[in-house]
């Protein structure tokens, strides 16, 4: 007698139970984030506000966990060697040759130099409190916008194309 098997036949190999296309889709959409973010950093934001990504990143993370850190940010002085941070208005994109180190991308503006700026230098590391120099960085760097809203285009982009790929990555 003849019986009928109905449904699959057991194997020794049998489809992986992890879903696999999805971790692999999101760890794409992860890398060709920080690839786009990498490029929008390096292409289209000036180069201040490049020099102090880091900083500003780090001084808002830490706002609420430590009190203090230590910094290196670009200062600027007057020729009594009177210091502070530099700021937009302070420096534009050009090159600015300092002996025994790397080139700073930046030069004194020609109103810095009027109100009596002279140097433009990498500061030493200094300690300064997170919450007060993120508040200055947001200010006087970056116009007023937070971490959040300085990347928000790029972001929103690569979320677009993400959520366009989406339907490629469920079948």
């Amino acid at each position: 007698m003849n019986t009928t098997h109905w449904g699959r036949k057991e194997t020794i190999v049998t489809p992986p139970q992890a879903p696999i296309y999805s971790y692999a889709a999101i760890t794409l959409t992860l890398i060709l984030t920080a690839m786009f973010l990498r490029i929008y950093i390096g292409a289209f934001m000036p180069p201040l506000e490049r020099y102090d990504l880091w900083p500003y990143i780090q001084s808002g993370a830490l706002t609420g966990l430590k009190q203090s850190s230590q910094y290196q940010l670009l200062d600027v002085s007057d020729a009594h060697l009177h210091a502070h941070p530099a700021a937009s208005a302070d420096v534009e994109p050009c090159v600015t040759t300092i002996e025994f180190a790397r080139p700073l991308p930046l030069q004194l503006t020609r109103s810095a130099r009027d109100s009596g700026l002279v140097y433009l230098y990498r500061g030493s590391k200094t300690v300064y409190r997170n919450g007060p120099l993120h508040a200055y960085l947001q200010q006087f760097v970056y116009g007023g916008h937070s971490v959040s809203g300085v990347f928000r285009w790029p972001l929103i982009r690569r979320a677009c194309c993400a959520l366009e790929r989406a339907p490629v990555c469920r079948a």
